[in-house]
């Protein structure tokens, strides 16, 4: 698999994390519109939400992507 492709993977993977961070985010607060968690540590957790999941989501990628080229070049 070409480098160029990899790349394409990680970033929809990172694009698709980090749209499912941000819905994790939206799920953080409660009804009242307050955070359910308020200690400092989540809170400021919070913020990152939509980086982690960009992280995440790259990877996840990569790895599906290493996973399929390995299979194609076995079944070669």
């Amino acid at each position: 698999m070409t480098p160029r492709k990899l790349l394409v993977v990680a970033i929809l993977g990172a694009l698709l994390g980090g749209l499912f961070g941000v819905a994790v985010r939206q799920l953080a607060v409660g009804p009242t519109g307050r955070p359910r968690f308020e200690s400092a540590f989540y809170s400021a957790l919070r913020r990152h939400y939509p980086w982690i999941g960009a992280g995440a989501g790259a990877l996840a990628g990569l790895g599906f992507a290493a996973i399929g080229h390995a299979s194609r070049d076995r079944q070669r």
